[in-house]
């Protein structure tokens, strides 16, 4: 997948609509994106230096629970 923006912008929207649409429907192809920009963070977590770490670990582990309070677990 390719971002458009950095990669903390991208993690703060994703994590911002998963939360606005907590009890909501959503298509497929959203959680499709929200799990691949959770996969593209932990990567970066787990094999770079990242300025913005904290941040980054932050916000991915909160999409990480958006996503488990759907009932589905990241990919």
């Amino acid at each position: 997948m390719e971002m458009t923006g950095s990669l903390l912008s991208n993690l703060d929207m994703a994590v911002t609509s998963a939360h606005r649409l907590r009890d909501k429907p959503i298509y497929p192809d959203t959680m499709k994106h929200w799990e691949a920009v959770l996969r593209i963070a932990r990567a970066k977590l787990q094999h770079t230096t990242l300025p913005d770490r904290t941040a980054v670990a932050f916000l991915a582990d909160r999409l990480e629970e958006e996503i488990k309070r759907r009932g589905t677990t990241p990919h």
